[in-house]
């Protein structure tokens, strides 16, 4: 039974696990063994920029949300990207009535070294249906750059 999934940034300097067993993510800078470790993360997908700097995550918490993460590899820290709350704030077309905490971030690609991907969904005040779409995040500025709700 494989308990891990791993992979190797694009300039070989970093490797970053997940071990099923432990529900455990870690982060080793190559050259020098250093690693960090996260735990109680669920369900993880990864995606390196293509300068290997910087790692998109996918996250379930044990609640069963979805949350988006960036890696800096560099600098050995870890920043959420945008929350259902965040993206709320900005943007009416996106608020509900309904205080279900559900919410699903994921980061689906990244379009250069500082911009991602982002779809988003959770469910919207008429049973059954949810508000979702995506946006275009910079995660140099930490700022949305575009946004689209899908109806």
């Amino acid at each position: 039974m494989i308990t891990a999934n791993k992979t190797i940034s694009p300039t070989k300097d970093y490797q970053v696990s997940y071990n099923r067993l432990t529900k455990t993510i870690t982060q080793q800078q190559l050259s020098t063994g250093i690693k960090w470790y996260e735990e109680e993360c669920y369900n993880p997908t990864f995606f390196w920029s293509s300068n290997g700097k910087y790692l998109a995550r996918n996250i379930t918490s044990p609640y069963g949300n979805r949350r988006a993460e960036i890696s800096d590899l560099e600098h050995s820290t870890v920043h959420t990207t945008l929350t259902k709350l965040d993206i709320q704030e900005m943007y009416e077309d996106t608020r509900t009535q309904n205080h279900d905490n559900y919410e699903c971030v994921e980061i689906t690609k990244w379009l250069d070294n500082t911009h991602v991907l982002i779809e988003f969904s959770w469910p919207s005040d008429i049973p059954g249906e949810n508000i979702a779409g995506w946006c275009v995040y910079d995660f140099s500025s930490r700022t949305i750059k575009e946004l689209a709700v899908v109806e």
